[in-house]
């Protein structure tokens, strides 16, 4: 019983670690728009400023759209 369990393993393990077909080419990067946008955080070191991609050039960042109302 303990060989079929590890022969079970094996398989599996050689399963997860096969390569998967390429279906699509990678992606090509395209850049991102140009907007800014009022920094409403009153925390934040350019609260009243507006920022966006282009002032945060070269810094990692995230952005996250939302619309309530």
């Amino acid at each position: 019983m303990r060989l079929v369990r590890l022969t079970l393993f094996v398989s599996l393990l050689g399963l997860a670690c096969a390569p998967l077909p390429a279906t699509q080419p990678a992606p090509t990067a395209t850049p991102l728009p140009d907007f800014t946008l009022l920094d409403v955080n009153p925390a934040s070191a350019t609260s009243g400023q507006q920022v966006g991609p282009g002032t945060l050039r070269g810094k990692v960042s995230g952005w996250y759209f939302t619309h309530t109302g």
